[in-house]
């Protein structure tokens, strides 16, 4: 598993695109094919969304009632 806090920096990351996965692969320490699962998992649970030819970017959140 790759550990977030290690690989991105602190703060709200709502919109910031995800590094390719060589970068993921030389900044984290893994394999590039666990960098491409980990981000097509992230995909595929919503967490990112990938725009063709532009990048995959952290999904904005949601906001809630509470949020006021």
């Amino acid at each position: 598993m790759i550990s977030t806090a290690a690989c991105t920096p602190p703060g709200d990351r709502s919109g910031r695109r995800l590094p390719g996965a060589r970068v993921i692969t030389e900044t984290c320490g893994v394999a590039r094919a666990t960098a491409a699962r980990a981000v097509q998992e992230l995909t595929a649970r919503g967490t990112v969304i990938a725009v063709p030819g532009r990048g995959t970017f952290v999904k904005p959140r949601e906001s809630t009632s509470n949020d006021d």
